[in-house]
């Protein structure tokens, strides 16, 4: 190869290695994974149907939320689930997430095999990209709250909680990030949901690889390949 050439491919390997250190990361979609096994009402369910009403995105200051994903008369928010096939389910794109530290979702599963009655959740999660479907053991739950920390263990409510910035109020606190700055809170009437009446999948959180990394990679195989050809 012309020492001309090489140049002009080491001077390509490096723009793109540099794009990929400068280039900013991408927007976080929001998925869901079906849990290995679901019970509701003392039936295994096997089918259901996944709506995400929507989601809003809350920044570390609580001074700024914006709306990842208005509900605008489509359909492009309505899954229908397998129980029991770990793949997971997209919900939003990368495309039209955003990073945010908290993220707030709305949803309603309904049972279609055997049918049940819908349930509707919400979830607080302060590791928003990825979470597994779970519900209580009985349709007469029909709406409860998820609160998921830092530390991806979750804490399950029934009524609607507060978040305050750097000290908890109210008598049931979560610690959003561990780090006591901002606090899921509720009110005296509300009941923690127990073990006993609820069935917790576990949380999966997932950090997407950027694109930026695979340009990285394509620039450094492009450079060990000049390499090789030199020594040759």
């Amino acid at each position: 190869m012309k020492p001309y050439f090489q140049r002009m491919i080491v001077l390509l390997s490096v723009l793109i290695c540099l794009g990929a250190t400068i280039s900013p990361a991408g927007a976080i979609g929001l998925s869901i994974v079906p849990p290995s096994s679901l019970i509701i009402d003392g039936m295994s369910i096997s089918q259901g149907i996944f709506t995400l009403a929507g989601v809003t995105g809350i920044d570390r200051a609580l001074n700024q939320t914006i709306v990842l994903d208005p509900n605008d008369a489509t359909d492009d928010e309505v899954r229908n689930v397998t129980i029991g096939s770990a793949l997971p389910v997209v919900l939003l794109p990368d495309s039209d997430g955003a990073s945010f530290p908290l993220v707030q979702s709305n949803y309603t599963f309904d049972a279609t095999a055997p049918d049940k009655p819908a349930i509707n959740a919400n979830v607080l999660s302060a590791a928003p990209n990825q979470f597994t479907i779970s519900l209580p053991l009985s349709s007469a739950m029909t709406g409860f709250w998820e609160i998921i920390d830092s530390g991806s263990t979750a804490s399950f409510f029934s009524g609607a909680p507060t978040l305050s910035l750097g000290a908890p109020t109210g008598n049931v606190n979560v610690d959003l990030f561990g780090d006591s700055s901002i606090f899921a809170n509720f009110s005296t009437g509300t009941t923690q949901l127990s073990v006993t009446n609820f069935q917790s999948h576990g949380r999966i959180t997932v950090v997407p690889v950027p694109a930026a990394m695979w340009l990285f990679g394509s620039g450094l195989i492009g450079l060990l390949s000049i390499a090789k050809h030199k020594k040759s």
